[in-house]
């Protein structure tokens, strides 16, 4: 929200263009409906939800950490010289700072949503990804293990970031 209720336009919520056709009957019609919905704050002030950086962080490493555990469990060797190591740890920060900004621009503030978006996601990484693995001729072995622990990391996204968010005043 870029404008205060109570200031500007007389204590009208006015609609957003986006926001409000997604919500429709949800959107708030009164000052009070807007701030315990959480959009707005209270005095007039705007509360915008940011990217936390400290779950992108947690998130990044222990996704890592989980996809190199998850390899190795199945007897899966990805790499006998260490790129692979250097490569997931930045994919995984890519991933996770995607799906964060994903969650800022969508507004997502409950597990549930975070859930559902997230799945979302897991959808499109997984047929993009997998499509490529199999032009590439990927090892179907690889290719499950791979979309199943893309899945868990998506829902790990989904839970923590859907309930560990920041807010900036």
């Amino acid at each position: 929200m870029n404008y205060c209720p109570r200031c500007q336009t007389d204590g009208k919520v006015l609609h957003d263009r986006a926001y409000s056709k997604l919500l429709r009957s949800d959107w708030p019609k009164t000052i009070e409906e807007l701030v315990a919905s959480g959009v707005s704050g209270t005095g007039g002030t705007a509360v915008t939800l940011q990217i936390n950086m400290s779950a992108v962080c947690l998130l990044s490493v222990l996704t890592f950490l989980i996809h190199e555990v998850w390899h190795a469990a199945l007897g899966i060797e990805l790499d006998s010289q260490g790129w692979h190591s250097a490569l997931g740890l930045g994919s995984s920060v890519v991933v996770c700072l995607g799906v964060a900004w994903l969650f800022k621009l969508y507004r997502v503030h409950a597990v549930a949503d975070g859930l559902r978006l997230s799945l979302i996601t897991w959808c499109i990484v997984a047929s993009v990804v997998g499509m490529h693995q199999a032009y590439v001729g990927t090892d179907v072995k690889l290719m499950v293990a791979g979309g199943a622990f893309e899945f868990a990391r998506h829902l790990l996204l989904g839970i923590v970031l859907g309930a560990w968010r920041k807010y900036e005043w």
